[in-house]
């Protein structure tokens, strides 16, 4: 799971692309999504994937303006589109949670899509994320920032 994870992250980190402002004898980045919060919608994925439904894998898409992490699986038992926002949660993992909370890569559970995924993109790109269901699969929608 580390492998999957840090292999995401720079997979993005090399496919992401990086818009800049010229500044006098500088350059600035532009930063186009929240790092923190693409991170935590991996580790989401890994985390919360319904493993029962064989043959499907979390798939990840860059469009030119926004990424899409999706998941197999639709929302265990009483989480909904609505209330995933506000923290509501189900580990259906278990021990999938509890290994890669000790790896460092979560930490409190529940905390992270409001926290992070929702407060951090809104901050950035002025635009809440976007939870769906399509099918058996959970599709995060996390949007840029808007280009001036």
């Amino acid at each position: 799971m580390p492998e999957i994870i840090d292999g995401t992250r720079l997979f993005l980190n090399r496919n992401i692309r990086a818009p800049a402002r010229e500044h006098g004898f500088g350059r600035e980045d532009i930063l186009l999504y929240d790092r923190t919060a693409l991170g935590e919608a991996v580790v989401n994925a890994v985390a919360h994937r319904d493993y029962s439904l064989s043959g499907s894998q979390i798939r990840l898409f860059l469009f030119q303006d926004r990424i899409e992490v999706r998941s197999p699986g639709r929302l265990p038992n009483s989480v909904t589109l609505d209330n995933i926002k506000l923290g509501v949660h189900a580990e259906r993992n278990r021990a999938i949670c509890t290994l890669l909370t000790q790896l460092g890569y979560m930490s409190a559970i529940g905390t992270g899509v409001p926290r992070l995924i929702m407060r951090l993109s809104r901050q950035l790109a002025g635009r809440e994320p976007e939870f769906s269901i399509v099918g058996e699969e959970l599709r995060v929608r996390i949007w840029a920032r808007p280009l001036p």
